[in-house]
């Protein structure tokens, strides 16, 4: 299917399917009592300041959109204090958030389609290290982060006050 798939830029008229990709991997958290996404985090409003600073993706499959993600390339200031250990490098670094795959497109390179394109966005922005946090609990997450080249570096927290292991990956020059 990887050949097959086309990630753009999100637009305003993305938004419901987003939304409906989102309450999928919600309902998949809450299902195996992963305490992340389960207080109505992301929001609409979430994805609509993504689009307004052109930071949210969409993956489409045959015209149809199979996942969501967003790509910051600014500092995060949750990162700026790491626990338990310490961040690969120290300059510039390209934040992934909010990354989600339909229910119906799961295992088919969805998410390993998007780290792809992202590592060549951070690139092509002369960004060598690519940052992002879940939660402890998320084992599918972790296990993606890790058999796709990032580093388990320490623990952040998130605004509500949850940790989050903190993974970051240095990119090819």
């Amino acid at each position: 299917m990887n050949n097959q798939l086309e990630i753009r830029r999100a637009e305003k008229e993305d938004l419901p399917r987003i939304m409906e990709i989102i309450a999928m991997a919600a309902a998949y958290m809450k299902e195996h009592k992963i305490r992340q996404w389960n207080d109505g985090y992301p929001e609409k409003e979430d994805f609509l300041q993504d689009m307004t600073r052109k930071e949210s993706y969409v993956c489409q499959c045959g015209g149809r959109i199979t996942g969501t993600a967003a790509l910051c390339l600014r500092e995060e200031p949750n990162y700026r204090k790491i626990y338990g250990g310490q961040w690969k490098t120290a300059g510039p670094y390209g934040v992934i958030h909010r990354i989600a795959v339909a229910d119906d497109a799961k295992g088919q390179g969805v998410a390993a389609a998007f780290v792809d394109y992202i590592e060549k966005l951070c690139i092509k922005n002369k960004i060598y290290s690519l940052r992002v946090d879940t939660h402890e609990d998320n084992w599918n997450m972790n296990h993606f982060l890790i058999k796709h080249g990032f580093v388990r570096c320490g623990k952040i927290f998130v605004e509500d006050g949850t940790p989050r292991v903190a993974y970051e990956k240095e990119l090819e020059r």
